[in-house]
């Protein structure tokens, strides 16, 4: 809930000053429901076992952690890390924080540009 609030907060106030960002959103939730493992599992050179970028970059998609998690409780295959959570986490409530600050310092600039 706190990712769609937070993803809505930045993109509401940017789609009153660029009316183009409607197009664009679509092929960004393609692209990221392509990037989530809920079909495939996570790469084996990708597990957040390693200390890698690529790792932490693999991680830093918020349903990681949930759909590897769900895969746990009802396959029992893989592992359930801390990790994938904790970066989900973090990203979530920074993403939802700058984003109600993003969204309180442009409103009073709505009506202007409507």
């Amino acid at each position: 809930l706190m990712l769609s609030v937070g993803i809505s907060l930045w993109l509401g106030p940017v789609n009153v000053r660029f009316r183009d960002i409607q197009i664009i959103i679509p092929l960004l939730l393609q692209i990221l429901f392509i990037l989530t493992p809920v079909m495939y599992p996570a790469p084996e050179s990708l597990q957040p076992t390693q200390q890698s970028l690529t790792a932490f970059l693999y991680n830093l998609n918020p349903m990681t952690g949930i759909i590897d998690g769900f895969r746990y409780c009802l396959i029992g295959e893989g592992t359930p890390l801390a990790t994938p959570f904790l970066c989900s986490y973090v990203l979530v409530f920074v993403l939802f924080l700058s984003g109600f600050a993003f969204f309180n310092f442009s409103q009073n600039k709505f009506a202007d540009i409507i």
